[in-house]
């Protein structure tokens, strides 16, 4: 008795599928919170080898989501071709992260700071 939910449009959740089960007293309790990564490839990724490395993208809502549910958040990187179409579960990034066994790194920072904080104006 699974209830699985498309939540991909409703922002901030950083996931994209929810998978609810039901409990013998009937109380729903989140089991999954799925992040999916797509990728189209030319061709069949070779994950038998261990020198192979999955790349996708996490946002800052996604990951925090992987700090909060821990064991129950998932990414799933679905690899597309023409001749395979096969998913990569990867469970609890963030326990991964601290193990040492995926790595982050941040090309970019999306910074901000208030204007009350401006050192110096200079008018043109």
């Amino acid at each position: 008795d699974l209830n699985v939910k498309w939540v991909a449009s409703q922002k901030g959740l950083g996931y994209d599928v929810e998978s609810v089960g039901l409990v013998e007293s009937g109380v729903q309790i989140p089991s999954r919170f799925i992040e999916v990564k797509a990728t189209t490839r030319i061709t069949k990724p070779d994950s038998q080898s261990l020198k192979f490395m999955f790349s996708f993208n996490l946002t800052r809502n996604e990951w925090h989501a992987a700090e909060t549910y821990l064991d129950e958040f998932y990414i799933y990187v679905v690899s597309l071709s023409r001749l395979n179409r096969t998913i990569y579960m990867f469970k609890n990034p963030y326990k991964k992260y601290h193990e040492g066994k995926l790595s982050l790194s941040a090309p970019t920072y999306d910074a901000k700071i208030s204007a009350e904080y401006v050192d110096n104006k200079i008018k043109l």
